[in-house]
């Protein structure tokens, strides 16, 4: 089998001119959409969250989404691999704090209940290794088990301890449990398991995206 038959001539050298101008004008083409339409970026250059799932038996599409319209999911975040019958899906996040807000603002609550209102002098949240809350105080320092009573009644909430002086970690339950806990609550007959949970914050994914279009630029001249 061939691509080109034997004896055939095709004078390519001869042809070069308009096939650079094509090749140009679909460069120009394509950088025109890029500003104007703009990509549709993965979660690798926006940040958030993308948890693949396995079914251990025949789950519909809308089944999930239906399952997840608590958490205000749009129907676009829940996207099926392969077919039907292989039970596996994958849902996409790209808010970086997807459902750690209300969690956030309980535990500072909580530490300024503890501790009073100026204790708190800021507090960051980040979604690469688990979810955790890293809390900058002021005054003398204070014990994990102190921070951990005042964290006690929020679910899954745990005190840590860090390496910085005035700091201390609240790791909070990840996106990935609150999608399995509202699935095994709306399919309490359906068994399944979290293949793998992938988290980008939105620095690491502001300066991918940044490389991306400089990568671009290099490869269009």
């Amino acid at each position: 089998m061939y691509l080109i038959k034997p004896g055939k001539n095709y004078d390519f050298v001869g042809r070069r001119k308009p096939a650079a101008i094509v090749s140009f004008l679909m460069v120009v083409i394509s950088l025109g959409l890029f500003f104007v339409k703009g990509p549709n970026w993965g979660i690798d250059f926006t940040g958030g969250t993308e948890v693949h799932l396995k079914f251990n038996e025949t789950v519909d599409i809308s089944e999930v989404r239906t399952a997840l319209q608590q958490l205000k999911l749009g129907s676009d975040a829940v996207q099926q691999i392969g077919t039907v019958e292989e039970g596996e899906y994958v849902i996409r996040i790209q808010d970086p704090e997807f459902g750690a807000r209300e969690a956030r603002e309980l535990v500072e609550e909580s530490l300024v209940g503890q501790f009073g209102k100026d204790w708190i002098s800021e507090t960051t949240y980040t979604a690469e290794v688990g979810a955790r809350l890293t809390v900058h105080y002021t005054g003398g320092p204070v014990t994990v088990g102190d921070v951990q009573s005042a964290v006690d009644g929020i679910p899954g909430a745990v005190a840590a301890p860090a390496l910085d002086d005035n700091v201390v970690y609240v790791n909070l339950p990840g996106l990935a449990s609150k999608i399995g806990g509202k699935l095994r609550q709306a399919l309490p007959d359906r068994d399944f398991q979290v293949l793998k949970v992938d988290s980008v914050g939105p620095k690491v994914g502001g300066e991918l995206g940044e490389q991306g279009f400089i990568a671009i630029l290099a490869t269009s001249h």
